[in-house]
């Protein structure tokens, strides 16, 4: 492995190399000697789509998400078509993880709804998936005037699919001396935090078989 950093080059030696992150997007990066499964593989027809996403603590504009639910329970999700005018993909409440059953989580909606709508002060953080960074106007047709962005992170979560496809392998290189695996592989898929712990589990299977063969 050579790694170039502050203008210095460092190389390593390693048995084992787990490549953790999308090829496509990995424009710095260069094999050497090349990889025959990474040279067939058309790496310009494979694109991650852009989601960007904001945590953004408000109410929200009620007009924009006609609904028929009760009044005592607040909008929990909002997710658009393709169709759609919204310049979101989804929308959605951010529950506390240290509620347990649904009824602890009904309990939290609906108290915290009653006091939002008694004092009109927002008591729900909301994460929403967008392909560009909400504006100020965006944000202001999604909520009433009194919101407060929390946070953005704008990245490259999921792939663009594309019919037929075809996908890198986990083992990118292995020989009895060396092995090359790809963490990402399984994002070709579906990308999920959930998809990566598997994909890390496989990795460490194979890392595993591959060290009892051959060591």
């Amino acid at each position: 492995v050579n790694m170039e950093q502050e203008e210095k080059s460092i190389v390593r030696q390693y048995d084992i190399v787990l490549f953790c992150s999308p090829i496509e997007r990995s424009s710095e990066v260069k094999f050497v000697p090349n990889v025959p499964s990474i040279d067939s593989w058309k790496k310009e027809q494979h694109k991650m789509r852009r989601c960007v996403t904001t945590f953004v603590r408000g109410i929200l504009n009620s007009n924009m998400y006609p609904t028929t639910a009760k009044a005592f329970f607040p909008i929990v999700e909002v997710l658009t078509t393709s169709q759609s005018d919204l310049p979101i993909y989804s929308l959605a409440v951010k529950i506390p993880c240290t509620l347990k059953t649904a009824e602890e989580i009904g309990t939290y909606l609906t108290t915290k709804y009653q006091k939002q709508m008694e004092t009109n002060e927002p008591q729900f953080a909301y994460k929403i998936f967008s392909p560009d960074i909400l504006t100020q106007q965006d944000l202001h047709l999604l909520f009433q005037s009194n919101w407060k962005k929390i946070t953005i992170e704008d990245w490259y979560a999921y792939p663009e699919y594309r019919i037929p496809q075809d996908f890198l392998p986990f083992v990118l290189e292995k020989s009895s001396k060396s092995l090359l695996l790809y963490e990402n592989a399984i994002e070709q898929g579906a990308g999920a935090m959930e998809m990566s712990l598997i994909s890390g589990r496989n990795l460490s299977n194979l890392t595993a078989d591959w060290v009892k063969e051959n060591w």
